[in-house]
């Protein structure tokens, strides 16, 4: 079986890798291993859903996988998903993707300009599509999730969002990979660890190492129930 994990940036590809006690050449994209019967290849964008948009879709056309796999790291909403926490994404959607007029937020939906039931659309977000492969991550927290172009930072912000989505997470790319992926029509699988809560602007205060670290052996524990 051939597996894509794409992650949105070396610095998180560094750090799953990591729990596999693997160095990479970090002037390439692409690392290359082999679990069992399976071919697992780790590739990367940039930060942002444009990089991930064109990095994905090209690397989806080069190669047949049976199964693709987002891994990185969030923000959280939600109090109860403490830092380290790994959770798998069920739905996602573009929340700031719209225009905004007397402080009131229209999104493409409500504007009229896109149907949202139109594939791969539902009721305006994006769904997961792990099909069999979903049995083998029964026990992660299942989340809702938003995908913003900006990191939120002030309060009203966050109101807003939680107002409108009531998501768990935030990142700034899963709503582009299950896009793509569900246009190419393959498997898909969102998994995220929660390296800080929404709003803190500490970064001293984050933890992005321990984050990946968890994602990295939830990974690993994947690939080898996967056999």
């Amino acid at each position: 079986m051939k597996i894509l994990i794409f992650m949105s940036s070396l610095l998180e590809m560094k750090g799953i890798l990591s729990s596999f006690h693997e160095d990479i050449d970090e002037s390439q994209r692409l690392f290359s291993k082999n679990i069992g019967s399976h071919i697992i290849d780790f590739y990367h964008s940039d930060p942002g859903i444009f990089s991930l948009s064109y990095y994905l879709t090209r690397r989806l056309q080069e190669v047949d996988y049976d199964l693709v796999i987002n891994a990185g790291i969030a923000g959280s909403f939600n109090e109860k998903l403490s830092k380290g926490t790994v959770v798998q994404v069920g739905s996602d959607c573009f929340a700031d993707i719209g225009v905004e007029e007397n402080g009131i937020f229209k999104d493409l939906f409500n504007m009229g300009l896109i149907d949202s039931n139109s594939f791969p659309f539902r009721a305006g977000n994006l769904h997961e599509d792990a099909g069999t492969f979903a049995t083998v991550l029964s026990e992660l927290p299942r989340v809702e999730s938003v995908t913003v172009n900006r990191i939120i930072s002030d309060t009203e912000s966050m109101r807003k969002f939680k107002e409108a989505y009531q998501p768990d997470i935030e990142t700034m790319e899963g709503a582009a990979f299950f896009y793509v992926c569900l246009m190419e029509r393959k498997k898909c699988i969102q998994l995220r660890s929660v390296s800080n809560f929404v709003g803190e602007r500490d970064k001293n205060k984050w933890d992005i190492k321990g984050s990946l670290t968890a994602l990295g052996e939830q990974i690993n524990i994947l690939l080898n129930d996967l056999q």
